[in-house]
């Protein structure tokens, strides 16, 4: 009789999902796809494609995202754990479930961190390292105490109990099979008491305890024949019968198979001991010869005259109550079929409600895409008709006035400042224009854009990109975004950090482009600039075409880091 935990595997799936529902929105689209497809195979019970595609989801977390990848990265390793196990890859499943529970700490995740703790435990048993196997279960047990969860603490002691048991550890055995079943006492859970108490019936059978086996035996036996499970029942009844057997009590042993008050088929009991293990012993073979022997002389004499009359009183109620249940069987079945209805309608509103609330987050994030969009579009425009007006109009103006201070003999100096301030208005017309990408690639674009920088005083910039990468592939739109949140980002560097020293650099990994400007400035305060404008039109930019930013500022510099996938 080993512990059935398919409950602890649903509910700590279930947290992970609800875990990753709530905090998945804004990872990258190719780890999450490989997630579901591997869950998905793992529900079809596919379980070696199905850890193809869990490691692919876990890939690229730890490098690109960081922090912003544990809750893939907790429920890939979770499904990994389990499906090697699935597999019989214990070993490997244990080394999963560490990485799942290195995640859930990370995370302050008591509760899936509980429960990676008892399936890695599980995973050490079946490798055969019970050392390892102790210390997981006992981890999920103390967790299990402090966050009160009565399910993975019972089931921890159950696996702590067969384990010392096992390695003939009576006093730690005794010491968690009583803690397991104090623990399903105060939940009422009639069925994980019966099965503790045969845990410790065992545990003190092994020892040499009889007497307190067979009390512990007797009292779950009491608790199966009242929820009916005789399987479990006569399993209980042949533990029972060892133990009086080997105390020399053979009379009870005898007393308990043919208890009265119990119509006990010998056949089915000899196929239930014979699957509990215990039709080997020679003295239960005994016994049961005894009994067979007595059924087919007088088994009505062996089940005992009062059990017939019993029956015969019972019959007369069964009929009394025919006449009864036959006119409330109609009407049960007509209130049923009612509810049944009631209920099926109501779920098909509730499907029905729940489209139309899918239809209407669709089109609300569609509306808001597209307002995004339409509104950088515009904002593009209008820097581009700036550009213009700036280049065409006001350049063309003062380069007409500083020639006729030229013509007029005026003092030097002041036509060279005049040089410089349309010089100044001519590079702020250039900046405002958007680049051509159809002549030039990203790449020598923010090469010409960091040689103009350079021309400032006091400050250096430097420029490093993928020489690898053909950057003239780069989709336009990805390109341009790029290229506004480096000058963006390069802007507010130059007029707010003080910085002498700024670094820009374009690579690519994996499939996915990394923008970095980094300076040396004095930071600023990111929960009193969030509102700015530009910080918050970078970030509309990037999220405009799929991709991730981040900013990272104290007093000795600010690193902005974008993330697009190819």
């Amino acid at each position: 009789m080993g512990p059935k935990p398919l409950f602890l595997l649903c509910a700590a799936l279930a947290a992970l999902h609800i875990s990753f529902a709530q905090n998945g929105g804004g990872f990258r689209s190719t780890a999450k796809a490989n997630l579901d497809r591997g869950i998905e195979l793992f529900g079809d019970s596919k379980f070696d494609s199905a850890v193809i595609y869990l490691q692919r989801a876990v890939e690229p977390r730890a490098d690109l995202l960081g922090a912003r990848g544990d809750t893939i990265m907790r429920l890939a390793y979770t499904y990994l754990m389990h499906a090697c196990m699935e597999l019989g890859q214990n070993d490997s499943a244990a080394v999963y479930g560490h990485r799942a529970i290195a995640v859930a700490r990370d995370m302050r995740d008591a509760t899936s961190e509980a429960y990676v703790h008892y399936f890695t435990g599980r995973a050490y048993a079946n490798a055969g390292m019970a050392d390892y196997a102790v210390d997981c279960y006992r981890s999920a047990y103390s967790l299990g105490e402090t966050i009160k969860d009565y399910y993975v603490t019972h089931t921890a002691c159950i696996a702590l109990t067969g384990i010392y048991s096992r390695r003939e550890n009576y006093p730690l055995a005794l010491d968690y099979s009583q803690r397991a079943v104090n623990l399903a006492k105060a939940e009422g859970n009639k069925k994980d008491i019966a099965y503790a108490l045969t845990m410790l019936g065992e545990t003190y059978a092994r020892q040499g305890r009889y007497d307190d086996a067979i009390g512990s035996f007797r009292e779950a036996m009491g608790l199966y024949e009242e929820s009916g499970n005789m399987r479990l029942y006569f399993a209980v009844q042949s533990a029972l019968i060892a133990a009086l057997s080997k105390s020399g009590r053979y009379d009870e042993a005898l007393a308990s198979i043919i208890a009265p008050d119990r119509d006990i088929d010998t056949s089915s009991m000899r196929e239930a001991f014979v699957r509990a293990g215990s039709y080997q012993d020679l003295t239960m073979q005994k016994l049961m010869s005894d009994l067979e022997a007595k059924d087919k002389g007088n088994k009505f004499d062996i089940l005992h005259r009062d059990y017939l009359e019993r029956q015969a009183r019972n019959l007369r109620m069964r009929i009394w109550l025919i006449s009864i249940v036959g006119g409330l069987s109609t009407v049960l079945l007509f209130v049923l079929y009612n509810r049944q209805r009631q209920k099926a309608k109501a779920e098909a509103a509730a499907r029905y409600a729940q489209e139309k609330e899918n239809e209407f987050l669709a089109f609300r994030n569609e509306s808001e895409g597209r307002m995004m969009r339409k509104y950088i579009d515009g904002l593009e425009s209008e820097r581009s008709r700036i550009s213009k007006e700036l280049h065409d109009g006001i350049c063309n103006d003062l380069l007409g006035l500083e020639m006729q201070l030229k013509d007029r003999g005026a003092d030097a100096e002041q036509t060279a400042l005049l040089h410089k301030a349309r010089e100044n208005i001519r590079d702020v017309s250039h900046e405002l224009m958007p680049p051509a990408f159809q002549h030039a690639s990203i790449d020598e674009i923010l090469s010409d854009y960091t040689a103009r920088l350079n021309k400032t005083d006091n400050v250096r910039v430097d420029y490093m990109r993928d020489e690898t990468m053909d950057w003239r592939t780069l989709p336009q739109k990805m390109a341009f975004a790029l290229y506004r949140v480096a000058q963006e980002a390069a802007g507010n560097s130059l007029k707010h950090s003080g910085a002498d020293e700024i670094k820009i650099s374009l690579t690519v990994e994996d499939g996915v482009v990394l923008l970095e400007v980094r300076d040396n400035g004095n930071g600023f305060n990111s929960s009193e600039r969030t509102r700015g404008a530009g910080l918050r039109l970078m970030r509309e930019r990037v999220v405009s075409v799929g991709g991730i930013l981040d900013i990272e500022t104290d007093s000795t510099g600010t690193a902005i880091k974008t993330w697009m996938g190819l």
